[in-house]
């Protein structure tokens, strides 16, 4: 790898200086909060989950493991498919296709009180979740109106801080209301980046 870094073709600086902290621009609104619902339900997934499979559904050690890997498996695969279906269904009809299969699955956690009902929805919520953070960065690079990295960097921002922010949100509501309804706090965000999903058409300003 060493000897063929001569051969990585590098891009040149930007003639432009480019900022400390990206912000997307008034633009980049609709495409920088596409992905924030999903990316909510991503964190939940990795911190709710198993507490989920033990309180809600009362299920055992070997369930609360299939709940994680059946959230975790179907991500990666999406991840490492995505490209193949964006190519083939166009980053619209791929985004609102994984963002309905994602809203099905907060559905099912919200009314199920088995364990494999849980487990089958965890695997739609990480199938669901996959392709929504590639879909926005792709989408942010293409755009003309300002460096790639500056567009990415506001993306990463946004989606991120979602994902930070999620749990605790979850956390808030189950305090009240249980963590069922908690998990369903997150529909109003994954409905809203169904509508947004125009925005990773691609862009030439």
């Amino acid at each position: 790898i060493i000897r063929l870094r001569a051969a990585i073709p590098v891009p040149a600086p930007s003639s432009g200086q480019s900022p400390a902290f990206a912000l997307p621009s008034k633009a980049m609104l609709g495409l920088a909060a596409f992905s924030v619902g999903l990316q909510m339900s991503e964190g939940a997934a990795f911190d709710w989950s198993g507490i989920y499979m033990k309180e809600v559904v009362g299920a055992n050690a070997t369930y609360i493991g299939m709940a994680y890997f059946a959230f975790t498996l179907p991500m990666a695969i999406g991840r490492f498919f995505g490209d193949h279906f964006r190519t083939v269904l166009g980053p619209v009809r791929l985004a609102r296709i994984t963002t309905l299969i994602a809203i099905l699955g907060l559905l099912i956690l919200g009314l199920t009180e088995t364990p494999i009902g849980a487990v089958v929805a965890w695997a739609l919520v990480g199938l669901g979740a996959s392709m929504a953070f590639p879909l926005a960065v792709t989408a942010a690079a293409a755009r003309k109106d300002r460096p790639a990295s500056v567009n990415v960097a506001s993306v990463f921002l946004v989606a991120f801080t979602a994902f930070v922010i999620g749990p605790p949100l979850i956390g808030f509501v189950a305090k009240g209301i249980g963590l069922q309804n908690g998990l369903l706090s997150l529909l109003p965000f994954c409905i809203l980046g169904y509508f947004l999903a125009p925005s990773l058409n691609p862009r030439r300003d």
